[in-house]
């Protein structure tokens, strides 16, 4: 824990089991571990457990060809090499075709046609190519086979069986589940999976997946190319030499040893931008875990086990640093409505507003609503907003909402609010700063980096046009 602090100190929780048991468990507050959060590409593992429910059922085989399913569905002038495509291929992402998600946003055309419709950068069966069109694509079959979406299947097989209750994927506009991402599950629900995948599909004795596809899929079918760990795949799933691993974007992810019953679930916000920080979270974990492991007994250290229980419960994601109120700042700035210039985000103007003594109120203004948000000053205070412009499997509050978790403090000129969002590993801080004339200077916005929206174009005494109180 010391040293993911250190080398990956955006992590933000983190489950160890053993044998069965949670050893060790933490959420970095405000996040907690009930609360349901998108996987991005661990949603392709579940895609892959879905697929395999339809071979245990014996409705597909793994050397089926794709277009046997989907020749409604081919564009004039396709890529003959489609012909030689197997739900082989596409699960082990050997399909040829790459389209990552960001392909698909905004669409409304079919994304199976789509899909279909591109010209392959390589040959079927000749090489691995990372494909989150593919994992839709497989997620469709899903529903073309079986009349339910794979969320749903996966609900019914998989998810109820385990407990679990609170879980959401988003959909294509076709309502299909979206198969390489956008899965929504809480940490205690990922060690639940943990557990099952440990035990290749078994759970307290009773088999929901066939044992034989859950050992085809963790085990390496693909080279990768890839430098690291992982330089191997399987279906849906990255293979390295201790483990198996369900792998989503900012470091979320799932690590599975069946052969010492170790597994681990780590929730991160580890930007693309620092891959040293993803690095390290992986070789932190198969270092402690899976390489150093031993099956010896260790003599209980009970001095040891409270420390790492206190540890474990005083996680939290740190504060701005500051003070809780600027005299200077507040008598510029508050209780009057601030117009934006046009921004990446949408904010038209902002009002602030001191509620108490350590927590402020700010409202943003968009073109068709108002948020307002509180932040604490050394304390996180949780606001539930409305989600919108998302379209979700069900009307799952998990989805319809967003819980916004905020902390400020002043320092020198400065105003600073960082907002965590619970149902994403996104942490956005706002930076406002006070220039020599009294008035906001500029406004940034970080999203794991930073990013320069706008400049302030004046102040005004107009809080009515924001505020509906």
């Amino acid at each position: 824990m010391n040293e993911l602090e250190e080398k990956a100190p955006n992590f933000h929780g983190i489950s160890i089991i053993k044998n069965d048991k949670v050893i060790a468990s933490g959420m970095k507050a405000p996040y907690d571990s009930k609360t349901p959060r998108i996987l991005h590409s661990v949603s392709k593992s579940f895609t892959g457990m879905a697929i395999g429910l339809l071979i245990t059922d014996g409705i597909i085989n793994l050397d089926d060809k794709l277009l046997d399913y989907y020749r409604d569905k081919l564009p004039k002038g396709y890529d003959k090499r489609l012909e030689k495509l197997t739900i082989r291929d596409m699960l082990r992402f050997n399909a040829g075709d790459v389209a990552y998600s960001s392909y698909f946003i905004g669409e409304q055309r079919d994304w199976v046609e789509l899909y279909l419709g591109a010209t392959l950068p390589g040959d079927p069966g000749t090489g691995f190519h990372y494909d989150g069109g593919g994992s839709y694509v497989l997620s469709s079959l899903v529903n073309k086979l079986c009349g339910m979406s794979a969320y749903e299947l996966l609900n019914q097989r998989i998810f109820l069986p385990l407990g679990i209750h609170n879980s959401n994927w988003i959909e294509s506009p076709q309502q299909v589940s979206s198969g390489g991402w956008g899965l929504y599950l809480c940490l205690d629900d990922l060690v639940k999976i943990s557990k099952l995948w440990m035990h290749y599909g078994n759970w307290e004795g009773k088999q929901l997946i066939s044992e034989s596809y859950m050992k085809e899929s963790t085990k390496w079918q693909t080279e990768t190319n890839y430098p690291g760990l992982m330089g191997h795949y399987g279906f849906q799933f990255w293979i390295a030499d201790n483990f198996f691993c369900a792998n989503g974007s900012y470091g979320q992810l799932v690590f599975v040893c069946p052969e010492n019953n170790t597994a681990c679930v780590m929730l991160s916000d580890a930007s693309q931008k620092t891959p040293d920080e993803l690095f390290n979270i992986l070789s932190i974990v198969n270092k402690y875990l899976f390489v150093e492991s031993c099956e010896d007994v260790l003599p209980d250290d009970f001095e040891a086990q409270e420390k790492l229980k206190n540890l474990m419960a005083s996680l939290c994601i740190k504060f701005p640093d500051g003070s809780a109120d600027n005299n200077i700042f507040e008598k510029n700035i508050f209780d009057r409505y601030i117009s934006l210039k046009d921004n990446v985000r949408g904010i038209r103007g902002l009002y602030f507003e001191r509620i108490e003594e350590e927590a402020i109120r700010i409202s943003f203004a968009f073109r068709d609503r108002t948020i307002s948000m509180v932040a604490g000053h050394e304390k996180w205070i949780e606001t539930i907003t409305p989600r919108a412009g998302i379209r979700v499997c069900f009307e799952d509050e998990a989805l319809v909402h967003i819980n916004h978790c905020l902390s400020y403090a002043f320092e020198d000129d400065k105003l600073i609010i960082i907002d965590c969002m619970k149902q994403s590993n996104n942490q956005d801080t706002y930076i406002f700063k006070l220039s020599d004339e009294g008035d906001l200077e500029e406004n940034n916005i970080k999203v794991s980096g930073t990013v320069q929206v706008s400049n302030l174009l004046g102040v005004d005494n107009s809080p009515e046009y924001l505020i509906e109180k």
